[in-house]
């Protein structure tokens, strides 16, 4: 019977292969990456120090490979600090109207909260403010017009009034691409913003930012809808910074059909030049990564332009050369029809009763089989992406109990080959099915995620405890706990903290095991994984080995050798790094972790004969 369902399993996998191609195709072609620095920032050097030209400085970036620019909608706070109007407080303003005698109780101004502002009779700004702020009131004091807008001086300062064109024009002009940035602050006062958003729309500028901790039309889901619609229609993608979680913005992807181009924001002046370099690099090649927003290093304007010009040149000199400067576009729709999906869950369905075949006995075979049916049929036919997480876990912890947990005995060195090569096959079986099950440009652009990393880590870890301990159980639950007990207990506890601690995104490495990580990177083009082939494949190997001559104690190495497999599953996990990348990072690992796991049997064998001619000890 199990001859029968690898056989099916295998037809299945099959099927799914244009599925997995059309993901694999999609990020291969998708080769083009996009440098993005604010405007604000480039006019504060041109601010600060007079004899730099404007034109000079776009002439510049543009030379060392800058390929846009992002705009903000002005506000009164940019004015000000433009000086092109100025900002009143209520109580600044009732101390000038005190000195000019003029009387401030009879005026009903001062009985709301709210600001004063001056502007220019000739500004071209003053029909915005006045249609934006329709509360808004003139105040004349000597002789001079004067606005009173009420309401919340803190949210009054943010609201939009509109992009300044003629900065627009000039950007143009010089063959920047433009990136309007949108704010959550727009409503029927405003919304003129919006059309000269989609004005600014050419062959070249043809993606927005959102500004702010929100999405426009937030938190009214059909503003959302509407409002993302109006910019899809209009021809624009939007660009999703990581890790930044802007609420709202799964809505606003969903509308765009996840046309997400992906943005990762860098600080200059967080690390050096050669540090921001390797990291735009790596973001751009391992993490889908296509469009980079510099903030420029503080510091004398002439030798901010002169770092900032030289870290654009050596980015694109130390990118692979895959990749290539130029207009970030949106990865194109991954093609995972019904069938298809249904194959991958079936194709679980199959992997697991498998695995259980293995691991317990044909009884459990069937009822994991039969539950992992009924999660499948669940998760198909509501079309939940979270029943298709919780399916795709359950096979992720499964995969590295299912490739490790020993089928025979081991006699010779060619057994523990074959049973490396299984173990391997097994996970890639298992990898193979989550990637399937997890499939589409939700995943890649990180919208949805493979949830349940730390048990990815903790479970199978567990299992194999349980198994090595198999039978002694009974007998380690009566025996007298002794102090010795405790400080290894004690031991064990920092071990498994200090290992989750480095699981994850927020994992804390040294600042010498960074440099050999980027020395390994540089040489290999990904780094394979410390805890897989140094850590995990060589101890697994090495247990295999023990068991040879001891299966008992042999199993105990299968506890930390698992860990080298549920790496190579969470590898897959992380579905916005290219597969690609990951199936280079997998086979390094294997191939390290063979080598590095031969070096240690042949240390064993070499101490373990020493210590039989010493002692004449020999494994019972």
């Amino acid at each position: 019977m199990k001859k029968w369902l690898w056989i099916v399993l295998i037809i299945f996998l099959l099927l799914n292969v244009p599925a997995i191609y059309s993901r694999f195709t999609t990020e291969w072609d998708n080769n083009t990456y996009e440098m993005i620095v604010p405007i604000d920032e480039i006019k504060e050097l041109v601010d600060n120090d007079p004899t730099l030209k404007e034109d000079h400085v776009y002439d510049e970036l543009r030379k060392a490979g800058l390929e846009s620019v992002s705009v903000e909608p002005e506000t009164l706070k940019s004015l000000e600090e433009n000086g092109q109007l100025s900002i009143i407080s209520k109580e600044a303003m009732a101390e000038k109207m005190l000195f000019d005698h003029i009387d401030v109780n009879g005026n009903r101004e001062f009985k709301k909260n709210g600001i004063f502002v001056y502007v220019d009779p000739d500004s071209t700004y003053l029909s915005s403010i006045q249609k934006v702020f329709e509360d808004i009131k003139e105040v004349e004091v000597d002789d001079r017009t004067f606005y009173f807008i009420p309401g919340d001086s803190k949210k009054l300062d943010d609201i939009p009034l509109g992009f300044n064109e003629d900065v627009v024009q000039k950007l143009k002009s010089h063959d920047f691409k433009v990136v309007p940035r949108i704010s959550n602050e727009i409503d029927e006062n405003n919304k003129f913003v919006i059309d000269q958003v989609t004005s600014m729309k050419d062959d070249k500028s043809k993606s927005f930012l959102f500004l702010g901790d929100e999405v426009l039309g937030f938190p009214n889901g059909k503003a959302i809808a509407n409002w993302s619609t109006k910019f899809k229609e209009n021809g624009y993608s939007v660009l999703g910074i990581e890790f930044a979680d802007q609420k709202g913005f799964a809505s606003v992807a969903h509308t765009f059909d996840y046309n997400v181009i992906r943005l990762h924001s860098i600080n200059l002046d967080d690390q050096s030049n050669v540090a921001s370099v390797d990291r735009v690099v790596r973001a751009v090649k391992e993490r889908n990564i296509r469009a980079i927003y510099m903030h420029l290093k503080t510091g004398e304007p002439k030798d901010v332009l002169k770092e900032t010009t030289s870290f654009l040149t050596d980015v694109h000199e130390k990118m692979p050369g895959k990749f290539h400067a130029g207009i970030a576009e949106p990865f194109k729709h991954i093609n995972t029809p019904f069938w298809s999906k249904a194959v991958a869950f079936i194709a679980g369905v199959l992997f697991a009763t498998l695995a259980a075949f293995v691991v317990f006995n044909k009884r459990w075979a069937f009822v994991i089989g039969g539950l992992g049916l009924i999660g499948a049929i669940g998760a198909l036919f509501t079309n939940s992406h979270l029943l298709a997480q919780v399916f795709a876990l359950v096979i992720a912890v499964i995969t590295p109990i299912f490739a490790i947990v020993p089928k025979k005995e081991i006699r010779s060195f060619k057994d523990i080959i074959l049973s490396y090569l299984r173990a391997a096959i097994i996970s890639l079986i298992g990898i193979f099915i989550v990637v399937s099950i997890l499939n589409g440009n939700e995943y890649l652009v990180k919208i949805q995620v493979f949830r349940g990393v730390k048990l990815l880590y903790i479970l199978p870890i567990l299992f194999m405890v349980v198994y090595a301990l198999w039978g002694n159980i009974k007998k380690l639950l009566v025996m007298n706990i002794r102090y010795w007990h405790v400080a290894v207990l004690i031991v064990l506890a920092g071990v498994a903290y200090y290992y989750l601690s480095r699981t994850g995104n927020e994992g804390s490495v040294s600042s010498i095991e960074l440099k050999i990580r980027q020395l390994i990177e540089e040489t290999l083009y990904v780094r394979p994984r410390t805890k897989e082939f140094l850590i995990g494949f060589p101890i697994y190997l090495l247990g295999l080995h023990i068991m040879r001559l001891n299966k008992k104690v042999g199993l105990f190495f299968l506890i930390p050798g698992v860990i080298g497999f549920l790496s190579l599953v969470n590898t897959f996990t992380h579905l916005h790094i290219p597969l690609y990348v990951s199936l280079l990072r997998s086979a390094y690992s294997l191939v390290l972790g063979f080598i590095v796991g031969v070096i240690f049997i042949g240390v064993f064998s070499f101490i373990y004969k020493y210590i039989r001619t010493v002692f004449k000890l020999r494994w019972k």
